[in-house]
């Protein structure tokens, strides 16, 4: 055997190592979380549990449905995912039950998912990621993420795509000049609650050329008195009130004759998964809220 036939080898074989590792290297899936960590998986998650109703919409819009084995209470949309088995809430997990699934990925919401219980699952050996859109354009960029690791990616790009379009699309028509109008959302009647400017709400609002009302109130769904409502005179009250729920939340407002939008008859009510949830149908729920502006604005 030859020296020269040892070294030829030996290249053939280190060419080889390179090609595979080279492979190797471009199957792995990184991508960075809501909470700013890094995850790389070697392969694409094959059973994924998501512990929040927009997480389970965002990965049926991406694709995922087949990864799914577990969702969370409340987790009813699309149809399908009524079947799934759910595992609890954000803030209550049957550990039991998560198990038994045996996930390889469990996505969490950020601000929603109690810390202890977090820390459970990570003391479980489970692979935890968290999902809280901070912004519209962050909701794409989850959809991305879960593309990426639900190995949908390819598939989702055209669906993601055409989502970012219709975000810039309504952000386009809304920053046509017209008048601004403020702005009150009702998250609850007793007690009264609202939005920060931090919710996606309140930025929808803002995009659709509104102000709200309570925008600058530290807690993201602070409690306020009714009076402050109509000290601020809002031009329009939106609320998003439960289906299930049968109190009338107009109601008590008609009383308040001089507040703008009860004297021009704006208070108007919204589908509240459409507006609530930080998932892919919040653009239909924010052309009907743009819609519902530019009628106020036109009323007499």
């Amino acid at each position: 055997m030859s020296v020269e036939w040892v070294r030829g080898l030996g290249k053939v074989v280190l060419g080889l190592s390179l090609l595979v590792s080279s492979v190797c290297a471009q199957a792995q899936i990184s991508f960075m979380d809501d909470a700013g960590q890094t995850l790389t998986l070697a392969t694409p998650a094959k059973r994924i549990v998501s512990l929040a109703p927009h997480i389970t919409e965002l990965l049926y819009f991406v694709g995922a449905e087949s990864s799914i084995v577990g969702v969370s209470e409340f987790s009813d949309f699309p149809e399908a995912a009524k079947k799934l088995p759910i595992v609890g809430r954000h803030d209550n997990v049957d550990f039991e039950r998560l198990l038994r699934l045996k996930p390889d990925a469990v996505i969490v919401w950020g601000r929603g998912s109690a810390n202890a219980k977090v820390d459970q699952m990570k003391a479980l050996g489970l692979r935890v990621i968290y999902s809280d859109p901070q912004t519209l354009s962050n909701i794409a960029d989850n959809m991305q993420w879960m593309s990426q690791l639900a190995g949908t990616e390819v598939a989702a790009q055209p669906q993601i795509e055409s989502w970012r379009n219709r975000l810039s699309v309504l952000s386009g028509i809304s920053a046509e000049p017209k008048a601004e109008l403020s702005v009150f959302y009702q998250v609850w009647d007793r007690p009264l609650m609202t939005i920060n400017r931090q919710q996606l709400i309140s930025q929808g609002i803002q995009l659709c050329g509104g102000r709200n009302i309570f925008a600058d109130l530290p807690l993201l769904t602070p409690t306020v008195s009714t009076e402050a409502v109509v000290r601020a005179n809002p031009d329009l009250i939106v609320f998003s009130k439960n289906t299930a729920g049968n109190a009338n939340w107009a109601g008590p407002w008609l009383r308040w004759k001089k507040v703008k939008a009860v004297a021009h008859q704006q208070i108007i009510e919204l589908p509240p998964d459409l507006l609530v949830r930080s998932g892919p149908r919040i653009l239909d729920g924010l052309e009907k809220l743009c819609a519902s502006m530019d009628k106020a604005r036109v009323a007499p």
